[in-house]
C-alpha cells in the first residue's frame, strides 16, 4: 500500500506514514491487515477531512516549478559526475611551464599550484645567491633544478593531474 500524502510504500498496518507523518485511512490500514484475522469488521469509506484539503494545497505550493527544475538540473549534473572530474586540478599544465621557464629563477611556477615549501626554497636560494657572492652557485643551481622540475612535475600540491588546456 502506499501513502496518500508522500506517495511511498508502507509497511505492515501501521496508522501514521513513517516517511512524511500522514494518517493512514482505515480502510488502507485494513487492507494491509493478515488474512486470517478471523471476522474483520466492515469500514466505511474514507471521508476527507477539513485538513486533507489544506494539506494537499500545502503539498502543491511547497515546491513551486522553478525550484523542481533547479533540483531536476543538479539531479542531472550528478548523473553525469564521473569520479575522474573529481580528480583534475583547477591548475593548467602549460601556464605552469609557462612560468617555470621563464621565471624559474624565483620558482614563481611552484607558488602558481600550491607548493609553497617548493617556491620558499628557490626563494631563500635566491635570497642566498643575490646576498653573498662566494654562493652565488647556489642561484645557479636552484635555477637549474626548478627549469628541470618544470618538466617533470605533473600534479599540483593535492596530488591532482594538471591538464595542458
Amino acid at each position: 500500500m502506499k501513502c496518500d500524502y508522500c506517495e511511498n510504500e508502507l509497511p505492515g498496518a501501521v496508522s501514521t506514514c513513517p516517511f512524511c507523518g500522514g494518517a493512514v485511512g482505515l480502510a488502507a490500514s485494513a487492507s494491509n491487515a493478515p488474512a486470517n484475522m478471523g471476522n474483520a469488521q466492515k469500514t466505511e469509506p474514507l471521508r476527507q477531512g477539513p485538513g486533507d484539503e489544506a494539506l494537499e494545497i500545502d503539498k502543491e505550493l511547497a515546491r513551486p516549478a522553478a525550484e523542481l527544475e533547479i533540483e531536476r538540473g543538479n539531479l542531472e549534473r550528478l548523473r553525469n559526475f564521473t569520479v575522474g572530474d573529481a580528480e583534475k586540478s583547477p591548475y593548467k599544465r602549460a601556464i605552469f611551464l609557462l612560468l617555470g621557464i621563464f621565471l624559474c629563477f624565483w620558482g614563481v611556477q611552484f607558488l602558481y599550484v600550491n607548493r609553497f615549501i617548493l617556491f620558499a626554497t628557490m626563494m631563500v636560494c635566491f635570497a642566498i645567491a643575490m646576498l653573498s657572492p662566494e654562493y652565488e652557485w647556489v642561484g645557479g643551481l636552484s635555477t637549474t633544478i626548478s627549469f628541470v622540475a618544470s618538466f617533470l612535475i605533473k600534479t599540483d600540491s593535492k596530488k591532482r593531474k594538471m591538464a595542458w588546456f
